[in-house]
């Protein structure tokens, strides 16, 4: 069969990389013909949603970035650091694109038997996006004669949180899409309250993906012994939170490194290709992180991790940590960390859940394909 993934694929981060990569592999290995298609803007419906004050909210943040910017001692020598890191990672994520993902613009002219929707917040049409609000990405996908959806998420997104004419477009999508599979109880709640019918959970592709083959042909130049932080550009910037981190780490011995995002206080940023990143993850001694694929990295790779859970990002990432069982990992208070460190990831009940999940997942991509 042929089939087109709907997804973020082109949004250049890790966690939508890699996610994009092992749905991918997994329907590659099912049998399937695979293709991306694009994300398309439509100016219409997205003037519907009214989204304008996250652009407001936006700005005012900004200035507080400014102003805690404008504090940092080391602000001046971050700046061409942070272009440097950022130039790096974007070429190995856009080679990553071409030569893995083989993204092309010309397949959203093509036809196919299938789309599948997902993963990441595909249905967070109330975050203020580049593409903005599409119906496409509901399932009015004109380049599919059946579509179906794969771990999707709705990220914040609730139902009442849209207005009458938005929400309207979205139970007529829906109705093209004949099988639902989410990531998180705000999305089954969400897919629930507009269709009344239960969509299958189901965990990232990240996580029921196989990588073995390709972390072992990594090299990637690594510190002997080390931690990393892995959290969005500067977001760990609480003087607490640092100083609690780098206190451990001088401690164990450990070298500092950030990936994903830099991060003023750590001087040394590892700009790596995707797979690279799962190789350092796994032989890392210790993962700090406050991501959801950050987390899904750690748990999956790692042998020590500890997770920060914001007020931004408690919904998805509480519901993460506790369908992975791995509270004990959540980092509640930022003196806790030594004690949080030191638990060993019990890595033979992560994998015993995991390759459950595994067949759930392969099994609805069966029967709904």
């Amino acid at each position: 069969m042929n089939i087109c993934i709907l997804s973020m694929q082109r949004v250049l981060n890790y966690g939508s990389l890699l996610q994009a990569y092992s749905l991918m592999k997994i329907l590659t290995h099912m049998g399937h013909m695979v293709d991306f298609i694009d994300i398309e803007p439509n100016e219409t419906e997205n003037a519907l949603n009214h989204v304008i004050h996250f652009k407001e909210a936006k700005k005012y943040a900004d200035k507080g970035k400014l102003y805690r910017f404008l504090q940092q001692d080391d602000s001046v020598f971050y700046i061409p650091s942070k272009i440097i890191a950022k130039k790096k990672v974007a070429k190995e994520q856009n080679s990553f694109s071409a030569e893995v993902l083989h993204l092309n613009f010309n397949n959203n002219s093509r036809h196919y038997d299938l789309c599948v929707i997902g993963s990441d917040e595909v249905f967070n049409c109330m975050n203020d996006t580049a593409w903005g609000f599409t119906s496409q990405l509901f399932g009015n996908v004109r380049q599919a004669d059946r579509v179906i959806t794969y771990a999707a998420s709705c990220g914040f997104t609730t139902v009442d949180s849209l207005n009458e004419e938005v929400l309207k477009i979205i139970i007529n999508a829906f109705t093209n899409i004949s099988a639902f599979s989410v990531r998180d109880a705000n999305t089954r709640n969400f897919v629930y309250s507009i269709t009344h019918s239960e969509p299958v959970l189901s965990l990232d592709p990240v996580l029921i993906g196989n990588f073995d083959d390709e972390i072992s042909k990594c090299t990637p130049r690594l510190p002997k012994r080390y931690c990393i932080v892995y959290a969005y550009h500067g977001r760990i910037n609480n003087a607490d939170e640092i100083k609690a981190i780098r206190d451990y780490c001088r401690k164990q011995g450990l070298e500092l490194v950030s990936i994903g995002g830099t991060q003023k206080w750590i001087h040394k940023h590892l700009a790596l290709a995707p797979f690279e990143v799962l190789k350092a993850f796994k032989n890392a001694e210790l993962v700090v992180t406050d991501t959801f694929h950050g987390t899904i990295f750690a748990a999956k790779y790692s042998k020590h991790f500890a997770i920060l859970v914001r007020e931004s990002n408690r919904n998805k990432l509480g519901d993460l940590i506790r369908r992975l069982n791995i509270e004990h990992h959540q980092l509640d208070i930022i003196d806790s960390l030594p004690n949080i460190a030191r638990i060993a990831h019990d890595k033979k009940a992560f994998y015993s859940l995991i390759d459950s999940e595994r067949e759930k997942a392969i099994e609805y991509l069966r029967s709904s394909i």
